[in-house]
């Protein structure tokens, strides 16, 4: 049942990919909430998992859900927005961090997570096509936008797992040397570049190839990453899409050197610093706002729109303006406990994936959005997760048996 429940909320949160908007956002949320409360009931009065013995940081994690249940008070006292607006404007991410818990005391084995999250891949991929024959309307989901960047800018469901199931692949690859693997990386790059965000090609691009040139021995090196080197020197720049996106680059770096300042940059100061009233806000947070609804949420607006600095831009520093000093510390904390928690080689590729969502989160909304929150939380808990049908012990911190792998285990990421 726990499966299920699980299966149910991974699509429940992009709307069931939602075609032709048969389903208002209202109604996607409403979904998403009922089945994320009846598993959090469930995960609660589930006494017989005991959840303290696979090492997950505790004092990070609790800080976190704390501070985002206090941000509703924060917007009370700070911005006078009455109560009940904010707790209802925060409920998408209480309930998207709180899968964290729920997967813990669930205890749903990697295999599991990890074949629905493909599943969820394989499906985007027709839901992708089909918007792209639509264009510029759109067959699934949302209306394109953002143009084009050499190709139509069209929303790649599961973005956030792609990354993850590139370094999954090269991880199996490693280990095995099945070349069905080489398949999988192959679609992943081109639904990741095909996605045209700028931080997602450039950082997955980067850890897949230090995590590709750490694994290869020297004559695999030359064999495949050179060859991969002269095609990005060499073909890459002269494909519409890299073009698009070179262009775009030196337009903002024209107006960047009009403006003396990058547009981020400005927008870290904005909601680190600028916006924030006093210094309560900055280590309680603001809160967030009721958009357009509250006086609260009408200047929120209003400044965004005057300032062109918008909070999905810059994950991070929107997150300290939501919820404050704790609670970014505990978020980033519980990331960089995850990341150095001890794991077997076959659980490699989560180092990497957690790297992606830490240093994309610095230009872009990853830990902001529902859809992708309950994404990151979920491969988070991966590293605590039992294995099972695959002779890994019990949970990824503990001690291993003896087989081949045990004997030569890949050090940690960063060694």
């Amino acid at each position: 049942m726990y499966y299920l429940i699980y299966i149910f909320a991974f699509f429940a949160v992009v709307g069931f990919f939602n075609y032709h908007q048969m389903l208002s956002d209202q109604v996607v949320k409403a979904i998403f909430y009922a089945v994320s409360l009846v598993a959090l009931v469930l995960a609660v009065t589930d006494s017989r998992s005991k959840i303290a013995r696979t090492g997950y940081p505790a004092e990070a994690y609790w800080t976190l859900m704390g501070m985002i249940c206090l941000s509703p008070v924060m917007a009370g006292i700070f911005h006078g927005q009455d109560l009940v607006s904010s707790v209802i404007t925060t409920l998408p991410m209480f309930f998207a961090y709180s899968w964290f818990y729920i997967l813990l005391k669930f205890e749903l084995p990697e295999r599991k997570i990890l074949l629905v999250m493909a599943v969820g891949c394989a499906l985007a991929i027709p839901v992708y096509l089909m918007n792209f024959r639509a264009f510029p309307g759109a067959a699934f989901g949302e209306l394109p936008n953002g143009g084009s960047r050499g190709i139509p800018r069209i929303v790649v469901t599961f973005i956030e797992l792609f990354p993850l199931l590139l370094f999954y692949a090269i991880n199996k690859w490693s280990l095995s040397r099945k070349w069905w693997w080489i398949l999988v990386m192959a679609v992943c790059v081109v639904m990741i570049v095909v996605s045209v965000i700028r931080q997602v090609i450039f950082v997955s691009a980067l850890l897949a190839g230090i995590f590709l040139f750490r694994v290869m021995n020297w004559k695999q090196r030359l064999i495949f990453l050179l060859p991969i080197a002269v095609a990005i020197a060499i073909i890459a720049p002269r494909l519409a899409i890299f073009q698009a996106i070179d262009d775009l680059n030196e337009l903002q770096a024209d107006s960047n050197s009009e403006s003396s300042e990058d547009i981020r940059i400005q927008a870290w100061r904005f909601y680190t610093y600028e916006y924030n009233p006093n210094i309560g806000t900055m280590i309680l947070g603001n809160g967030i706002p009721a958009l357009d609804k509250t006086r609260y949420g009408i200047e929120y607006s209003t400044a965004t729109a005057a300032s062109k600095c918008y909070e999905g831009d810059v994950g991070w520093a929107g997150f300290f303006f939501y919820f404050g000093l704790i609670a970014t510390v505990a978020l980033f904390m519980l990331m960089w406990k995850t990341l150095t928690h001890r794991k077997p080689p076959e659980r490699e590729y989560l180092n990497y994936w957690i790297l992606f969502i830490m240093i994309t989160a610095v230009a872009s909304g990853p830990i902001l959005y529902t859809f992708q929150i309950f994404n990151v939380v979920t491969a988070l808990y991966l590293a605590y997760a039992p294995a099972a049908e695959s002779g890994l012990p019990r949970f990824a911190g503990a001690p291993r048996r003896n087989n081949t792998l045990a004997e030569n285990p890949q050090p940690p990421f960063p060694a």
